[in-house]
């Protein structure tokens, strides 16, 4: 995008954005989190099944950099670095302790690595966010189906979520259905969705 002038007047090319997103950034996030689910997966026996299970105070620290990376490298092509700042700044370990107070939060784990975590409100799906490097393998897949059992055991007839531009393909395949756009915090454009349960 061409945006500002050049000392000689003529238009000069400044990228913003997703044009401005720095690949070194991104593979620093990606070993930062590896490097802490690496930690984590230490602890646990190496023939640990998978499992979802209730987010814990320790998980915390986890879960806040599973999210920011999601949103830092799985949202990049649809969402400028302020709107992902904004959005990851509502996922802050405290915002998590607060959203899981309120809501019931799950996390997937595998072999002792948190691989991805969701939160339902009521009918609502609050967050569903996937570590970027385990994507396309089954665990958005298993969260969904958990919120599923989850709300229709609490009575609920229907799905509903706020889903970003980048997982709107994902919620289709899972079933639900777009309603309406929308916007979330920092104005960031999102599809209101719904599935009948």
């Amino acid at each position: 995008m061409v945006d500002h002038l050049a000392r000689d007047g003529a238009r000069a090319h400044r990228p913003r954005g997703n044009e401005a997103l720095d690949r070194k950034v991104i593979d620093k996030q990606l070993m930062l989190w590896r490097n802490i689910n690496h930690d984590a997966s230490q602890t646990q026996a190496p023939f640990s099944t998978v499992m979802i299970r209730r987010l814990e105070l320790d998980d915390l620290h986890r879960v806040s950099a599973l999210i920011r990376n999601s949103l830092l490298i799985s949202t990049s092509a649809d969402y400028d670095l302020e709107q992902i700042g904004s959005l990851a700044a509502s996922y802050s370990e405290s915002r998590l302790e607060a959203l899981a107070t309120r809501g019931l939060m799950r996390v997937h784990e595998s072999a002792g690595r948190v691989d991805g975590v969701v939160c339902l409100q009521g009918e609502r799906i609050q967050a569903l966010f996937v570590s970027p490097d385990r994507l396309k393998r089954g665990v958005g897949a298993e969260l969904i189906g958990w919120a599923e059992r989850a709300a229709k055991e609490r009575g609920k007839v229907c799905l509903r979520v706020a889903a970003s531009l980048t997982a709107v393909g994902f919620y289709k395949r899972m079933g639900f259905i777009p309603q309406r756009p929308g916007r979330a915090v920092g104005g960031a454009r999102v599809v209101h969705m719904i599935k009948a349960l």
